[in-house]
């Protein structure tokens, strides 16, 4: 799952604000926990630590469930907070809650704020916008890749260094595996539903699949496709 910072308003906010006595207060909500959490504790901490007297972050980690419906009640009592983390999968249900960085009432702030688009992997960038209106900065991105054993692949007779290319040699591996008494394969690294999803993403992308049209507003993965890779992962289980 891809998380992105969502601004609304904030560097409009700090260009205003700049020349103030005062520090300039904002409001960070997360969802973030365990590791992440205090990765970003870290990095709040030593923000702070280097605007000291001119901004001062304050961070709110949220709760993982209620965290979304409590930004859009927020919005809708008057109290959002200025910086929030938003998943790209959760755009199209946030992006009346939230303002387009690059059409905001004061302007650009994507440009006002020095941000250059051709330093983000497109996929990435791209994933924050919607009919030309950019809501997300991305903040990090899950790479889901696939590692395998060379020395179990030395000893059941494949090429450690030519890995599977095609569904059919990744099954012929698998089978070679197994019998020499090893656990082939698992999708996920562990059995939660929304990891096992993910790995299904995975060989539905392979297939040439996708999840929804452009301009998101069908599914598009009820098809052969998406039946294909689904069953994919059944007969690995089986």
């Amino acid at each position: 799952m891809r998380k992105s910072f969502l601004w609304a308003l904030v560097i409009g906010l700090i260009l205003g604000m700049w020349a103030t006595a005062e520090p300039i207060k904002l409001t960070f909500n997360t969802l973030f926990h365990e590791a992440d959490a205090k990765a970003m504790e870290k990095i709040i901490e030593m923000f702070n630590e280097e605007y000291k007297g001119k901004i001062e972050v304050e961070l709110i980690q949220g709760r993982w469930a209620q965290y979304y419906a409590e930004l859009r009640l927020s919005v809708l009592a008057g109290t959002p907070p200025q910086i929030g983390i938003c998943h790209t999968n959760k755009l199209v249900e946030m992006a009346d809650y939230l303002t387009p960085l690059n059409a905001s009432p004061v302007g650009d702030l994507i440009e006002m704020a020095g941000i250059d688009p051709a330093k983000y992997v497109d996929a990435a960038w791209a994933a924050g916008e919607i009919e030309g209106r950019h809501y997300l900065i991305p903040l990090d991105t899950h790479g889901w890749g696939l590692w395998y054993n060379k020395d179990i692949f030395a000893e059941v007779g494949l090429d450690p260094e030519k890995p599977p290319r095609t569904l059919a040699e990744f099954i012929d591996a698998c089978e070679r595996i197994k019998a020499a008494g090893y656990y082939a394969f698992h999708p996920a690294e562990d059995a939660l539903p929304r990891k096992l999803r993910r790995a299904w993403y995975v060989f539905f992308w392979q297939m040439g699949g996708q999840l929804f049209d452009e301009g998101y507003t069908h599914a598009t993965f009820n098809n052969p496709k998406g039946l294909l890779a689904l069953q994919f992962l059944v007969d690995i289980f089986n």
